[in-house]
């Protein structure tokens, strides 16, 4: 590359300039008025008179304009061309009855991808329809259901989705970046609106989640989704009614394990949380629907039973070196709402729906219990294999813990239906008449699990740790959840390859 890259500065350097129409001095659309003006981001940088230029940019209200001043270019926009939206009517057609001059104009920031603009807009006035709608059906986002001020294009948000969920970008850096996009010397006045991108964002998540579970086209919408149900399934553990062969049921010990679900559950300590504003301040828009345990009757639950004596009743014994038995006793919770969280995954390597939830102090049975219940509640199947590196001492006591579970996280198995196996990694730290009894290599019917799949999800999690201990409880939540959905669904596309 080396022998041409003088050759792409001076092209680049041609941008720079008028080009080839350095010397027109008429307009090559319309032959009469004077080309002044190019678009940024149409491509060719074509000048025009401002006539043609508003022409061209009809429905483009976002592109950015520059003016020439006979030896450079300066920045101006559509709307000091006199450009203003005119939201189209449900039929597509455009309104011509809003009022005439400046009456009828609301001034409106648009943050898009290419940075904030500040936009005429021209309302419909010729029915009672809510300016949101317009806003919308325009694929422009507001801040607001009440008097929209502020939007942000669904493209800005899409592409922000997708940095944070692949690259971890915060809304931070990204905002900030967006702001530089919309002026690079800190010599304008560009519209704060990080506040507003930040609710924005949170208001997608929250409705992408809804629309791919299919919540748009049930009659009970999002207000009727049961506890999980935005959470991606995996379509390649046994679903009774779904993806099981008539009769599983009956069959013989030897092919009963064809249908049996495995799972594992680990707790993560860098998945921690600030202890800054509460509930009340920052809100969760879908408690329990998707991943994350419902607060409030987990919170209920743990009162009642995570102090450090209820811990000591369940007598944790050490079997192991394992921090995880002394961690119930030994975590920091100083300054936190959270030290952790618990979740809980399927062999497939898929978080399973209402199976994550926060710990307050160290990896305590009621924690643990809670989400695993939770979990697995309603799954229907007649086998289930639970790999957790204490489960040694967790299956013990599980059962007579069981009976104090409240009624929405009540186990529809008996205890001779659950199998309790340490991972093949951590087991070989285990006391070795641990091992012949928990090590999956040993147990009928699970020799080729190896139960460290939870582990393996830390690797996916943990990069989001530092804006996850800053966020407020709502919008960890709501985080958290998307972040689960995310590595769901790229499982699920990737099955056919790995399965």
């Amino acid at each position: 590359w080396i022998p041409f890259r003088q050759e792409y500065l001076d092209e680049a350097l041609r941008h720079e300039g008028r080009g080839l129409a350095r010397n027109s001095t008429a307009c090559p659309r319309c032959a009469q008025g004077t080309p002044t003006l190019r678009c940024s981001e149409c491509s060719g940088g074509e000048m025009l008179c401002a006539a043609c230029m508003l022409a061209d940019h009809a429905r483009l209200p976002l592109h950015r304009i520059q003016q020439w001043e006979g030896t450079f270019f300066t920045m101006t926009s559509l709307r000091q061309l006199g450009y203003s939206v005119r939201p189209a009517h449900q039929d597509g057609s455009m309104c011509l009855t809003s009022p005439p001059g400046d009456e009828g104009i609301t001034p409106i920031t648009v943050i898009h991808t290419n940075g904030l603009h500040v936009v005429n807009v021209r309302f419909c006035s010729c029915g009672p329809e809510e300016r949101r709608s317009a806003f919308l059906r325009m694929s422009w986002w507001p801040a607001t259901a009440l008097d929209p001020r502020t939007c942000a294009t669904f493209g800005v948000l899409r592409q922000f989705h997708m940095l944070n969920l692949q690259g971890n970008v915060n809304i931070y850096d990204f905002y900030k970046s967006l702001e530089i996009a919309t002026d690079n010397t800190g010599l304008e006045d560009v519209p704060d609106r990080a506040q507003a991108m930040t609710l924005m964002v949170r208001q997608w998540r929250h409705v992408l989640l809804a629309k791919r579970a299919g919540r748009g086209h049930d009659h009970t919408g999002i207000a009727g989704t049961c506890q999980g149900g935005l959470a991606v399934d995996c379509r390649a553990c046994p679903k009774p009614g779904v993806n099981l062969p008539p009769g599983w049921e009956n069959a013989p010990i030897e092919d009963a394990w064809l249908y049996q679900l495995m799972i594992s559950q680990d707790a993560n300590f860098r998945l921690k949380n600030r202890l800054r504003t509460g509930s009340h301040e920052d809100p969760w828009l879908g408690p329990g629907l998707a991943y994350c345990v419902d607060d409030v009757p987990y919170g209920e639950y743990i009162v009642q039973f995570a102090t450090q004596e209820d811990v000591r009743r369940y007598v944790i014994r050490t079997c192991s070196g394992f921090a995880a038995l002394l961690n119930a006793l030994t975590r920091n919770a100083k300054g936190l709402r959270a030290t952790g969280v618990i979740s809980v995954s399927c062999r497939h390597e898929l978080f399973l729906g209402k199976g994550m939830g926060d710990m307050q102090k160290g990896e305590r049975w009621a924690n643990v219990d809670y989400v695993l219940a939770s979990a697995v509640k309603g799954t229907g199947v007649r086998r289930i294999v639970d790999s957790y590196d204490v489960g040694c001492e967790h299956g013990k006591g599980f059962f007579v813990r069981a009976d104090e579970f409240p009624e929405l996280i009540q186990l529809d198995l008996p205890s001779d239906a659950w199998v309790f196996v340490v991972p093949k990694f951590h087991v070989s730290a285990h006391k070795p008449e641990c091992q012949s009894v928990y090590s999956p290599n040993y147990v009928p019917y699970t020799a080729r699990f190896d139960g460290e799949h939870v582990e393996r999800l830390w690797s996916f999690l943990n990069p989001s740790a530092s804006s996850l201990k800053e966020m407020g409880p709502g919008a960890r939540k709501e985080t958290l959840d998307d972040l689960c959905a995310f590595n769901n669904w790229r499982k699920t596309v990737k099955f056919g390859e790995y399965l």
